[in-house]
């Protein structure tokens, strides 16, 4: 049976307005989705973010090197800088792959000479083994001054005589005094002992040899190969430098003299160019202690490594 509208129950105002509440939220809910799932979404496909580890704010714009939105993480060190070897410099006996050389120079102490000489010396870290002369040691304070600097630099000292006697046809009396009043002034200025000799021109007898192992002395001549002969050769230092660098070998012993200006003149183009072939620089006694021969004693005479 049909019910006239007139008959059919009025809706209560306030389930009406109910109506209305729920139809204006579920529109807001449409509207408002979006904006929420662009918002999480990088949040929550975020490494960080599934992980829980600790970001950086994220980046405002004008940050260098970060984009607006994301989460970069710091460095927690630095990186580490990789260490550099030490050159290996050698350190072992002579050879003809590691020759080694001994730089001698007689005739001193120089005024003018010898202090430049061991300037040189020093800047480039070579000792050498100086034979000098009792009379010049003797004649001014200047020149104890010099010897005392040689050995505090690390040089050996060789007896050269008094008076530069040629020993050759010397007596033995005559050689014992030469050699003697000369160890004895070493002595009494610079405190050292020398136990190598060289005799003046290089000749010796068998008187020579007698007094020299009387004395502790090694008699020290030179390797005739790499002689520059710069006694000949004052006024050319070039001529010095080239003979020497061209002729040294392994195990020579160099005669050169600290009172000539040519010497003093060639002296840095000598060691540099040997050092460029590989040479290392030694003492006398340095140098002859590395002998296959054993250690050569006094009254022996030697001119090069055996």
């Amino acid at each position: 049976m049909k019910v006239p509208n007139a008959m059919k129950p009025p809706v209560p105002i306030w389930t009406a307005l109910i109506m209305i509440l729920v139809a204006l939220l579920s529109l807001t809910g449409c509207l408002l989705q979006p904006m929420t799932s662009q918002a999480l979404t990088p949040a929550a496909t975020s490494p960080s973010a599934a992980t829980g580890s600790q970001t950086d704010p994220v980046a405002t714009p004008g940050d260098p090197g970060q984009t607006a939105g994301t989460a970069q993480t710091k460095p927690t060190t630095a990186p580490e800088a990789t260490a550099v070897p030490e050159p290996t410099v050698y350190s072992g006996p002579p050879s003809d792959e590691h020759p080694v050389i001994a730089l001698t120079f007689d005739d001193g102490p120089s005024t003018d000479l010898t202090g430049p000489l061991l300037d040189i010396l020093l800047e480039k870290d070579v000792k050498a083994t100086f034979f000098v002369l009792g009379n010049r040691l003797q004649s001014s304070q200047a020149r104890g001054d010099l010897l005392r600097r040689e050995v505090a630099e690390g040089h050996e000292i060789g007896n050269h005589t008094y008076t530069h006697q040629i020993l050759k046809k010397a007596d033995a009396a005559t050689t014992r005094d030469e050699l003697v009043r000369t160890t004895e002034l070493i002595q009494s200025i610079a405190g050292v002992t020398p136990t190598v000799m060289r005799p003046p021109t290089g000749g010796y007898s068998d008187v020579t040899e007698a007094v020299a192992r009387e004395l502790g002395l090694l008699i020290v001549n030179w390797s005739w190969q790499s002689c520059p002969e710069d006694w000949n050769h004052k006024d050319d230092p070039d001529h010095i430098a080239d003979f020497v660098i061209e002729n040294a070998a392994n195990g020579h012993i160099i005669l050169l003299h600290d009172t000539n200006s040519a010497t003093l003149a060639a002296m840095p183009r000598i060691i540099d160019g040997l050092s460029d072939k590989g040479f290392r620089f030694m003492t006398v006694s340095e140098l002859l202690s590395y002998s296959s021969e054993g250690l050569p004693g006094p009254g022996e005479v030697v001119s090069k490594l055996k």
